[in-house]
């Protein structure tokens, strides 16, 4: 028994895959908070970047199952915060060979810098034309309404560079690709763009 115990502590193998285990754990510890950090800056509950933490973490897709364990997390609580992330498009359901069980992968971009940068744009165009129309109905110019009017303006276009810069960032990394990665990840192909 000694023997054995001294050939398995020799074994520069089982040591190499005892270390790569562990340096995957602490990746996957790594990318569950990273995410799980983004979810609160966007006002998402901590447990939304935590599932999806852990299913970007994973080599696999992962179901219901493999989530509460990884996580250590109720059914309901799992649940919960795949249907989100599924209708934010983030994950999508995806046909495990074999198995009856819902399993789920990433669709890459957690809250894709182009989707949020866009839909704060339109909020913003939206405000400034409220407060336009405002100040339409106003028998004479109202200052306060134009003063705010100026301030999201500014937000507005401040928004609308990024957008352009995002998509240029996207198209230049796309080797001229018209798409978006927003738009591979929505038709689930990789850039092809031959």
């Amino acid at each position: 028994m000694e023997l054995h115990n001294n050939i398995a502590q020799n074994n520069p193998k089982e040591n190499d895959n005892k270390m790569t285990e562990e340096i995957n754990e602490e990746m996957k510890k790594t990318i569950i908070e990273l995410f799980s950090k983004i979810s609160k800056i966007h006002g998402l509950s901590r447990s939304v970047g935590e599932v999806y933490g852990c299913i970007y973490a994973s080599h696999n897709p992962l179901c219901i199952d493999d989530i509460m364990e990884e996580l250590g997390i109720s059914r309901g609580n799992v649940s919960m915060n795949l249907n989100k992330l599924e209708k934010l498009g983030f994950i999508k359901k995806v046909w495990v060979k074999g198995e009856r069980k819902q399993y789920y992968a990433p669709l890459y971009g957690f809250s894709s810098i182009l989707d949020i940068a866009g839909q704060k744009h339109n909020l913003f165009l939206d405000a400034c034309n409220k407060l336009r129309k405002l100040n339409e109905k106003s028998n004479e110019e109202n200052e306060f309404i134009i003063e705010k009017l100026q301030s999201l303006e500014k937000m507005e276009k401040l928004l609308k560079k990024i957008l352009v810069t995002i998509k240029e960032i996207n198209k230049n990394s796309n080797e001229g690709c018209s798409k978006t990665f927003c738009e591979h990840d929505k038709d689930n192909t990789k850039p092809d763009c031959s």
